[in-house]
């Protein structure tokens, strides 16, 4: 718990800083996005170590970010945090997606919050072109960059709304971790007692 306050109390370092869905890495440079906002990134490959992200985290003043671990760990850590929507529909399945997020933001009492989500893939303009000489058997589709990456930029230059669940959520989310895990070592502490006694 003591590392816990520590990570609560970091001094803020950042305005704002933004974390990506892993799969998103090979789509965009995404230092460079940041850098052009004026944005911290935070890798979620955790290159320099998982105590690292977390400092970084918790010395932001915000974070807006499309990988649900990043908004999990910013709301732990009591940061204010925004979702956006980029690869996730195609790299995971817009379903899945959506249920995992859907879950978890209900679990802490947070179903409405706002999200931002940019398309990434864009029809081409031969699309109608194509379609129509193979009998719309082809739909052509593929990533504009250079559009996607502005519009990435402007939009989530625009974010300014953050959601933040209430200290008595999170104490009610530790609470039951740590009934958790007091079940899981007393059952542990049985079985090595049981396997002693039986041999």
């Amino acid at each position: 718990m003591n590392d816990y306050s520590e990570y609560v109390n970091t001094p803020k370092k950042y305005k704002v800083s933004v974390i990506p869905y892993f799969k998103s890495l090979e789509f965009f440079n995404w230092q460079a996005i940041c850098d052009r906002l004026g944005y911290h990134y935070i890798s979620p490959s955790a290159e320099n170590g998982i105590a690292e992200t977390l400092k970084e985290i918790a010395a932001s003043e915000y974070i807006i970010t499309e990988a649900m671990h990043g908004a999990i760990i910013a709301d732990i850590l009591r940061v204010p945090r925004s979702r956006f929507v980029l690869t996730t529909p195609y790299t995971e399945g817009s379903g899945v997606s959506e249920f995992k997020w859907m879950d978890w933001l209900h679990s802490i009492g947070q179903v409405q919050t706002d999200t931002t989500h940019i398309k990434l893939y864009r029809k081409s303009k031969v699309n109608s072109l194509v379609k129509s000489l193979t009998a719309d058997m082809v739909n052509v589709e593929f990533l504009v960059k250079k559009v996607v990456r502005e519009q990435l930029v402007q939009q989530l230059g625009n974010i300014h709304n953050y959601s933040l669940s209430d200290d008595e959520t999170i104490e009610r989310v530790f609470s039951r971790m740590y009934e958790k895990a007091e079940e899981v070592k007393s059952s542990i502490n049985k079985e090595r007692y049981d396997c002693r006694t039986t041999v």
